[in-house]
């Protein structure tokens, strides 16, 4: 499956746009760092064009890119200088519960967020998200688990149950 025409990249940027968005948006927890890498991810489908056996294989190569670039943001130098501001402004823009779920959400490690995001905010399963990662699905199942048992101990710290 190879992008023909304006059509088909108008129908991937509707179906993708937005959960890649999202993705990138869990990965920077910023605005414009995501809509930035949601930019140079649909750039890098358009100008290389590959060639998908399934829908599923570009879903997969989308969220295998969005990652490669979330990681290429935070390694440079600009990205951990700003990094303050931009909590800050996020902080401000949330309801109280929101908050406090995008600040535990914060608290966990960068991967554990992307687990908890792919699993949850995506709808991915576990054998997917082992694909995407290039790990065994066995780890993605321990490693998701933790997670989740890291996100609950950080929420019953706040109050939540």
């Amino acid at each position: 499956m190879r992008l023909q025409n304006d059509g088909d990249i108008q129908r991937v940027l509707s179906v993708y746009a937005l959960p890649i968005y999202r993705l990138a948006y869990a990965r920077t927890r910023s605005r414009s760092d995501a809509e930035d890498i949601c930019q140079e991810v649909f750039l890098e489908l358009v100008s290389r064009n590959p060639t998908f056996p399934t829908e599923n294989a570009r879903r997969a190569w989308l969220i295998r890119v969005t990652v490669n670039k979330s990681n290429s943001l935070w390694r440079t130098l600009w990205r951990r200088r700003v990094e303050l501001r931009d909590k800050v402004e996020v902080a401000a823009a949330q309801s109280d519960e929101a908050s406090a779920l995008a600040d535990a959400l914060a608290a966990l490690s960068e991967d554990d967020r992307m687990l908890i995001h792919l699993f949850y905010y995506e709808g991915l399963k576990s054998g997917e998200i082992a694909g995407v990662l290039k790990r065994r699905p066995d780890a993605v199942r321990k490693q998701l688990s933790r997670a989740r048992a890291r996100m609950k101990r950080i929420l019953s710290g706040e109050g939540f149950e």
